[in-house]
């Protein structure tokens, strides 16, 4: 599936995501004395049954977005004949993903954390404040402006 595709068809852009799972399976010697326990009464095995067996299995777990112009990008290293081709851009920009047949874009965002006590310490004799605490509280949810209460505790030396 092309990019052009996924947007007409209102399809993700995506790769299967899949885990390789190793299972090994031990038997243990019944004639070992820790393993008598353990092993079934008047069971003998012969040394050919007593194999260490892995076996490796592949299982998709789930389709993960790809984004544009990657590695896993299948129209990654053409030309522009080829993309055109295609029916694709080769002006197109990188750095998004189709989801729903709709571009969608990472935007970092960087939230203040509220409801705590910031304090700073100033050991210095030629400042006024000895100690500053700053505490910001706003609602998680809503549009209201962030509270601020700053206290502040004098130096000794400071003149009032």
């Amino acid at each position: 599936m092309f990019l052009q595709e996924a947007c007409l068809r209102n399809l993700t852009y995506a790769a299967p995501l899949y885990v390789n799972i190793k299972e090994e399976t031990m038997i243990t010697d019944p004639r070992m004395p820790e393993n008598r326990e353990k092993a079934i009464l008047n069971e003998i095995f012969d040394e050919d049954d007593l194999k260490y067996d892995p076996e490796e299995t592949s299982y998709d777990v789930e389709k993960i977005p790809v984004m544009l112009k990657l590695t896993f990008y299948v129209l990654q290293g053409l030309d522009d004949k080829s993309l055109y081709a295609l029916n694709e851009c080769p002006y197109d920009q990188s750095g998004y993903f189709i989801i729903n047949g709709s571009e969608k874009v990472l935007i970092a965002q960087e939230r203040m954390m509220f409801m705590f006590l910031k304090n700073h310490c100033l050991h210095l004799n030629i400042y006024i404040y000895s100690f500053t605490a700053e505490i910001k509280s706003a609602i998680e949810k809503g549009s209201k402006l962030i509270s601020s209460l700053m206290i502040k505790l004098l130096a000794k030396t400071a003149e009032k």
